[in-house]
């Protein structure tokens, strides 16, 4: 949930799309990311939205304000999983079920 324009991210794994949904105006607007992706975290802060393509092993790095993808993340190897950013550092961390750790991840500002 992004608290300062009041929308919803949500993921749409068959689409390979990230929703924003504004509840208010009942509006709904895509953005494309990577194949399949399953997990979606967003720094407020920051404005930057990061989403886990479980099938492409990558992370899409995404700006809330132009909706487009500013980097693609291949992370060989991984079998990633859930994702959070944290707000003040704005580095990502990633559960990658295969190796059985957590990747950090610093975000491009």
């Amino acid at each position: 949930f992004d608290p300062v324009d009041q929308l919803f991210i949500v993921t749409a794994s068959l689409g390979n799309a990230i929703f924003f949904v504004n509840a208010q105006a009942q509006q709904v607007s895509p953005a494309r990311v990577g194949i399949n992706p399953t997990s979606v975290a967003y720094n407020y802060l920051s404005s930057t939205i990061v989403t886990v393509n479980s099938i492409s092993s990558t992370i899409s790095v995404l700006d809330i304000t132009d909706a487009r993808v500013h980097a693609n993340m291949g992370l060989k190897g991984a079998q990633l999983g859930s994702i959070a950013i944290h707000p003040r550092t704005n580095i990502a961390v990633i559960v990658d079920e295969a190796n059985n750790r957590l990747l950090l991840v610093p975000m491009p500002n």
